[in-house]
C-alpha cells in the first residue's frame, strides 16, 4: 500500500446504501473503482460485515443475507480485525466520550487508526467529526 493515496473505510450505512441502490450508491461505487487502478485502499471494519447481515437476515431472509454477505466478501476491500492495545484503547475512549454505538465506536477507531476517511450516511458519526476524517453520503429523508 503506498502511503500518498487516498484511504477510506465504508461504514455499514455505506455498504447498505451501494447494496440497496440508495442516494450516494454511486459514491461508494466510484471509491471501490479507485482500487481497480490502485488509486486507493478501502477498508470495511468487521463490525459492519456483523452489522450489515444481521440488518438483511432481519429484514430479507437468511438466504439474500447469505449472498449478500459473499457479495462484500468479493469487493476489492480489506477486511479490518484489529484486537491491538491501540485499537482496544481508541474503540473504547470513543464510546465513553462520544454518544455513538459500541460499533460505531469500532468502525471509528478502525478509520482513525488507518488515517482512513470514514464513508458514511450515520448522523452519529457527526459528532466524532474532529477526531475521524468524513465522507458523508446523502442521509435519508
Amino acid at each position: 500500500m503506498r502511503k500518498d493515496k487516498p484511504r477510506y473505510l465504508l461504514d455499514t450505512s455505506a455498504l447498505l446504501t451501494f447494496l440497496e441502490g440508495e442516494g450516494g450508491a454511486e459514491t461508494v461505487k466510484d471509491i471501490l473503482l479507485l482500487t481497480r487502478d490502485d488509486k486507493a485502499d478501502v477498508f470495511i471494519s468487521f463490525a459492519s460485515l456483523v452489522e450489515v447481515y444481521y440488518i438483511i437476515l432481519q429484514e430479507e431472509g437468511e438466504e439474500i443475507a447469505d449472498l449478500r454477505f459473499v457479495a462484500l466478501m468479493e469487493l476489492p476491500v480489506q477486511v479490518l480485525k484489529s484486537l491491538e492495545e491501540t485499537f482496544i484503547l481508541t474503540a473504547g475512549r470513543f464510546k465513553a466520550v462520544y454518544p455513538i454505538s459500541f460499533a460505531d465506536a469500532v468502525i471509528a477507531a478502525h478509520a482513525q487508526l488507518n488515517n482512513a476517511i470514514l464513508v458514511h450516511k450515520d448522523p452519529e458519526f457527526l459528532s466524532i467529526k474532529d477526531e475521524v476524517k468524513q465522507e458523508v453520503l446523502p442521509f435519508k429523508k
